[in-house]
């Protein structure tokens, strides 16, 4: 959350509630089609009142807001055991959870009986049960029985490869949509070559019939609108890019490495202005 939402708090000097929304992940996970019916809960409760927020410093109320905010919808799950309609379908799933913890091969993983993510590779699996909970029953590798934690593996083995200079950035030729003011939808619009690097997105294509150069700094936007396995969008002015990889299994990478590079470039930000 950039820290000018923080310093947008303390200028407002009302008393500051939270609303957090628990079970809705499970409701209609963003991987999957459809919504699945169950239980959902909505908790209210005041962060600070006015007083307590004037004489915060932004740090302090970064602090607090944070922890309020944080959340891992399956750490819920296990206090609340909460079946939602087609809970163990886990189909989509492959495209979030894109790298096997086993062999740490990418985008080898499948879905077989809408309940089993398996890797092509190495045979390594777990079932989804009516919770959403994974269960290694073949004994190959480590279980894994959240979600939440498969992902929080990927992203941070990502981070070590980046750190290391293993990975170095991404290109592919996507194929580009935007909106159709008339339509008001998306529509296909042309074809550009997207590349990724430490410092820059960069995109280079034709799009309504005009050439497209486009070079944003990755300081300026830490994620991106996606869905796994489909496409993610650029914002760039008033315009949105929606694009779609050669290789749609790459779109989670694609945004895993936007938030590693957003907080590479901003930590080198505050390490100056700390050191100043």
């Amino acid at each position: 959350i950039p820290i000018t939402t923080y310093e947008f708090l303390k200028w407002l000097g009302y008393d500051i509630y939270v609303a957090k929304s628990i079970g809705t992940y499970f409701s209609m996970p963003k991987w999957s089609k459809g919504i699945r019916r169950g239980r959902t809960y909505v908790d209210i409760y005041k962060l600070f009142d006015k007083e307590e927020l004037d004489a915060a410093s932004i740090e302090e109320v970064k602090d607090k807001a944070s922890r309020a905010l944080e959340f891992d919808a399956y750490e819920e799950q296990e206090s609340l055991l909460v079946k939602y309609k087609n809970n163990d379908n886990i189909e989509g799933l492959e495209n979030v959870l894109y790298v096997c913890p086993h062999c740490m091969s990418e985008f080898t993983m499948r879905i077989k009986n809408k309940d089993t993510i398996y890797c092509m590779r190495c045979g390594f699996e777990e079932k989804s049960d009516e919770y959403a909970f994974l269960h290694n029953e073949k004994g190959i590798g480590r279980e894994l029985r959240h979600v939440s934690r498969w992902s929080t593996f990927i992203y941070n083995n990502l981070k070590l490869k980046i750190a290391a200079g293993i990975e170095k950035g991404l290109a592919d030729d996507m194929q580009i949509h935007v909106i159709d003011p008339k339509k008001r939808k998306y529509k296909a619009a042309g074809y550009a070559r997207v590349f990724l690097n430490p410092d820059t997105l960069t995109m280079y294509g034709m799009v309504n019939g005009e050439h497209l150069e486009l070079r944003i700094p990755t300081s300026t936007f830490p994620s991106l609108p996606f869905k796994p396995g489909r496409y993610f969008e650029i914002q760039h002015g008033n315009v949105s890019y929606r694009c779609f990889p050669s290789n749609s299994r790459s779109v989670m990478k694609w945004v895993n490495m936007v938030k590693i590079y957003y907080e590479m470039s901003n930590s080198k930000t505050e390490a100056v202005v700390s050191n100043t």
